[in-house]
């Protein structure tokens, strides 16, 4: 994740807690996939908006 575009300049704690929770959350074939560079982080199952438990900790990651 420190390698995606869209989360430079991003403190290491954020990218850590997100990192955690896309792994407890993510689809493992899809997070292989993000990691290759196939598919970008929005494109992860698991991880999309209608998952509020995911959504619920991510807000955290920012406290």
């Amino acid at each position: 994740m420190r390698k995606d575009p869209e989360l430079q300049g991003l403190p290491d704690t954020y990218v850590t807690c997100m990192a955690d929770l896309a792994m407890k959350y993510g689809d493992k074939k899809d997070l292989r996939r993000y990691i290759n560079g196939a598919i970008k982080s929005d494109d992860i199952k698991g991880l999309t908006p209608s998952n509020k438990r995911f959504w619920n900790e991510a807000d955290k990651c920012v406290q």
